[in-house]
């Protein structure tokens, strides 16, 4: 594979799953507060 595509591609990867891992993040600690809460 050339460098020129897996380059972003990587980079795009690792961006998706920092943003999934922060969205799932949220919603746990979200979560556990309104347990808490209750």
């Amino acid at each position: 594979m050339p460098s020129e595509i897996v380059a972003p591609v990587a980079a795009m990867g690792a961006f998706f799953l920092t943003f999934m891992a922060a969205m799932a993040y949220g919603v746990i600690s979200s979560n556990l507060a309104d347990r808490k809460a209750r």
